[in-house]
């Protein structure tokens, strides 16, 4: 539920806007640009978050005409690598749910997922990668971690940070292209090999652009 707000923030709990909270998500969404100059919006999400997921609830949302989707359009996917152990992440065997304060009680689905397919989702998912943590992880593994980002999604950009320092229009760009759509988030299609643009939203201000942050790491901010 909103647990706290002010004219510039809105917190969502107790859930996940991938699924649980996708509906709050949107009314908050449409609730902080009423009434008001908006130029941006920015979503962070946990740092398990499937941003297919997010995008497949935005474009559901803007079909079905809410007010969200005609005050702005997602435009920005961002996610956060942890350049100090994304080899080792990625390499593993084990379920987002055999790492303690990963996932949240109840959330089954996510704790199933294997690691390296979240980690796979949130990388192809982006159109702008932080590889973070930079200063400790050494030049090795940035660099081998940054090769296997750029193999999965080649058209993502990719920015070497520290403490997730970035410029911020890198983060509130307006001119990147919109996020992939991606059939594995929708249970109930018959085309997994869905790679076609998502239709543009109806209505919304380009300059009006909804960011969704996913991460990489295990931290629930992992935006920075």
């Amino acid at each position: 539920a909103v647990s706290s707000g002010s004219a510039a923030t809105v917190e969502l709990r107790n859930g996940c806007v991938c699924c649980s909270l996708a509906d709050e998500l949107m009314d908050a969404v449409g609730a902080l640009a009423e009434g008001r100059a908006v130029d941006h919006v920015v979503v962070e999400m946990s740092g398990v978050a499937n941003p297919y997921a997010s995008i497949a609830k935005w474009n559901e949302a803007a079909a079905a005409g809410h007010v969200a989707t005609k005050a702005a359009r997602l435009q920005q996917v961002v996610t956060v690598v942890d350049a100090a152990t994304f080899g080792t992440n990625w390499m593993t065997f084990d379920a987002a749910g055999d790492r303690d304060g990963w996932t949240e009680k109840g959330d089954e689905c996510t704790a199933s997922k294997k690691i390296p397919e979240l980690l796979a989702d949130q990388i192809d998912g982006a159109n702008t990668v932080l590889m973070n943590k930079v200063d400790i992880a050494g030049e090795k593994r940035v660099r081998e971690a940054t090769q296997i980002v750029k193999a999965m999604n080649a058209e993502a950009r990719v920015h070497t940070v520290a403490f997730g320092k970035v410029d911020v229009s890198e983060i509130l760009r307006t001119d990147a292209a919109a996020p992939k759509k991606s059939c594995c988030a929708d249970p109930t299609c018959e085309k997994p090999d869905c790679d076609a643009p998502p239709p543009e939203s109806t209505g919304g201000d380009s300059s009006k652009s909804p960011s969704s942050c996913g991460g990489s790491s295990k931290s629930p901010s992992s935006c920075g």
